[in-house]
């Protein structure tokens, strides 16, 4: 039971600790730009860099996950993005400042979906919907620690400290996924594909991945109404409640006949916005 508990709990902080970084810059952003001299354009582009890298080690990020499983590759890329923090936190140029976002933004790409890869291994398929929103839900209270609690280790000790006890909590982290958990469970063994992209091209073919894409893409599409710490706050409270519930529908929902129906459901709940979009993932997949 415990090997079970340290899969989830790992697994689980390191997504918790992708969205405290992804969401970081909002509370030194006033910081940033009165030490090296950014104006509005540079923090937005500095803050993007992270979301570009994030995307773009998708694709790869699943071939790997496939291949060498997410023990391997979730713990690397946290490596990865404990680099990227120390560069970030010692940066005295915006260029250095990009560098160690963009490895952040790798760094932490492999949190979720080695989560989702590695429960499905470990977990029964009547439990994968629950876990993964549970994890969803946790995770994004990273964004959270993100606002007061971040604003008042940036007062107490500045920015660059606070990305370097983030480094070092990366590192930890990634280093007990290596030590305490296992791409499978005992007795099982891992058979890594070697799959080289027939999988993507099968995925896309599939007119269920075009049914989810909008969703996605339009994610926060509500946030613009609301001022930046109100249209912070709220996603987070709505993901930390909808996405348990969410889960939880989502495992005992029959596939194809409920999939409609889990989204109405959704709808109506705290939080169901944010739940549908993920757990429809899980029961189309």
């Amino acid at each position: 039971m415990m090997r079970y508990a340290a899969v989830f709990g790992w697994f689980t902080a390191a997504y918790f600790l992708s969205y405290f970084f992804r969401s970081a810059n909002a509370i030194i952003a006033p910081d940033l730009s009165r030490e090296l001299s950014l104006n509005a354009a540079d923090l937005g582009l500095m803050t993007s860099v992270f979301f570009g890298a994030f995307a773009l080690a998708q694709i790869p990020l699943g071939l790997g996950l496939d291949r060498w499983g997410p023990r391997w590759i979730t713990s690397g890329l946290l490596f990865v993005g404990a680099v990227g923090s120390v560069i970030f936190a010692f940066a005295p140029s915006f260029e250095l400042l990009m560098i160690g976002r963009a490895l952040l933004g790798l760094g932490m790409a492999g949190a979720l979906m080695g989560a989702m890869k590695i429960f499905s291994k470990w977990f029964h398929v009547n439990q994968f919907a629950t876990l993964s929103g549970l994890t969803v839900g946790i995770g994004s209270s990273g964004a959270l620690v993100a606002a007061s609690p971040l604003a008042w280790f940036n007062e107490a000790f500045g920015w660059r400290w606070v990305f370097v006890g983030g480094a070092v909590i990366t590192v930890f982290i990634g280093a007990a996924i290596i030590i305490w958990t296992r791409n499978t469970p005992p007795g099982v063994p891992w058979t890594g594909s070697t799959d080289t992209g027939g999988g993507v091209q099968e995925v896309v073919r599939d007119r269920r991945f075009w049914h989810i894409v909008p969703l996605d893409f339009f994610y926060r599409r509500h946030n613009v109404c609301f001022s930046k710490p109100v249209g912070g706050a709220i996603p987070v409270r709505c993901d930390a409640t909808g996405c348990r519930s969410g889960g939880q529908y989502a495992d005992c929902a029959e596939p194809r006949r409920n999939l409609r129906r889990t989204d109405l459901w959704l709808a109506c709940r705290p939080g169901g916005h944010d739940a549908g979009n993920d757990c429809k993932r899980y029961i189309v997949y």
